[in-house]
């Protein structure tokens, strides 16, 4: 069976040499790499949220001996503070990041000393606050889509209540509704913005996850048997939604949803407990988020088709000393660049990362060593027929001649 199989692999090679060949010509990885982005002066901690799909770019927070501040760390320039919009400067946060036409835009939010908050748009070196619903209204920005045109986040009502909210370029705000309760945020929002998730209390006050369309308005997702969930992050074509809740027993758990799936508990090894889910690629291929390992540690953790990944451990040769990866909390669109934060043993200190895995995620890198090669072709024929897991490149049940081909068409990507 194993002779045959090898040569059904050396006749489909032959067959398609051409493709190979092409593949192997425009497709080459770079090495791992790990890049600790420190901390703003006086600082002792830093977080990562967001980055840019080319990893030039990165977006969160940093301690400094002044309050927290929003920073934006570039290739080649380093850690910066962007600074907290007028009036707002007790402390000021970045969330999500776009490159439009070579400009980057941040968003985010500010505080004042009384805890009242804006968000803002930041591009150019120039802070645009989000108008509020009504004079006097707090705002407060989560994510913006790639091409700049769509900020989520919330406003306060004239109540005071926060409400999930959306603002669209050159229109007025407009508030997503409720699910009964007086109180919500919109966290994260599709790349054609037409998809918004977040989270919104009921009418028992209990807080459950959304997703929203102009055409359904705002539907609980559902949950996961426990009093509280929240939906963080979505896909760009907005079918994938994944966020963290509590289960039956009180746990924090991941989660990925889908229309037809319903919910489902993004799956961890024996042992390991509270999980969450941070992130989604654009694509929808790579889950990043963090979770408690048997003795409690936060570790960094991925998702993909092949379950759960620990990112300490794959990525173990970039680590020195007691360094870790404690949570993953942005990922670029192809999976490639992961940023969030981590102890950092050469400065002694919490700090910012920008992990670069040295190629997009590839469904068809079967067993996961970053090249599409032999090794994951004969993995997919030693396997045809079954329904081994990671043999079922297309995840439909079944080791057949679309996994086969899938492998084929990205033979060398990464390699």
């Amino acid at each position: 069976m194993k002779e045959r199989a090898v040569n059904l692999m050396s006749w489909l090679r032959g067959c398609l040499a051409i493709l190979v060949i092409g593949a192997l010509s425009s497709s080459s990885a770079d090495e791992p790499r790990l890049i600790w982005l420190g901390t703003l002066p006086g600082g002792n901690f830093a977080l990562a949220d967001d980055v840019t799909d080319d990893g030039n770019a990165v977006v969160g927070y940093s301690s400094t001996s002044s309050g927290e501040r929003a920073f934006l760390w570039r290739t080649g320039v380093g850690l910066t503070s962007i600074g907290t919009v007028s009036g707002f400067d007790n402390r000021s946060y970045a969330h999500a990041i776009a490159l439009v036409d070579g400009v980057v835009q941040v968003v985010g939010s500010s505080a004042n000393s009384s805890g009242q908050w804006r968000g803002y748009k930041w591009a150019n070196s120039t802070f645009s606050p989000l108008p509020p619903i009504a004079a006097g209204s707090q705002t407060y920005a989560n994510d913006i889509t790639p091409d700049g045109t769509v900020i989520v986040g919330w406003t306060t009502d004239l109540f005071g209540y926060t409400r999930p909210c959306v603002w669209r370029t050159n229109q007025p705000p407009v508030q997503l509704g409720t699910l009964g309760g007086t109180s919500g945020a919109a966290r994260a929002v599709s790349a054609d913005g037409r998809v918004i998730v977040g989270n919104a209390n009921d009418a028992f006050n209990r807080r459950r996850a959304f997703r929203w369309t102009q055409q359904t308005g705002m539907v609980d997702i559902g949950d996961l048997g426990g009093a509280s969930i929240e939906a963080v992050a979505v896909s760009g074509d907005g079918s994938i939604v994944v966020g963290f809740g509590l289960n039956q027993y009180g746990y924090r758990t991941g989660f990925r949803w889908t229309e037809s799936t319903g919910i489902r508990v993004l799956p961890t090894p024996e042992g390991w407990l509270l999980s969450a889910a941070q992130d989604i690629s654009r694509n929808g291929k790579v889950i990043v988020g963090d979770a408690r390992d048997p003795d409690m540690n936060l570790i960094a953790v991925r998702w993909t088709r092949r379950g759960m990944e620990n990112l300490n451990t794959v990525y173990s040769s970039l680590l020195s000393g007691a360094s870790a990866l404690r949570s993953a909390r942005g990922v670029s669109a192809d999976g490639r660049y992961i940023v969030g934060w981590g102890y950092n043993a050469t400065t002694n200190r919490n700090e910012a990362f920008l992990l670069d895995t040295g190629a997009p995620y590839v469904d068809a890198d079967v067993n996961g060593d970053g090249c599409v090669d032999d090794a994951d072709l004969l993995t997919v024929l030693f396997d045809f027929g079954g329904a081994n897991s990671q043999a079922d490149v297309n995840s439909d049940g079944i080791v057949d001649d679309a996994d086969l081909l899938e492998v084929l068409f990205s033979f060398g990507q990464g390699c």
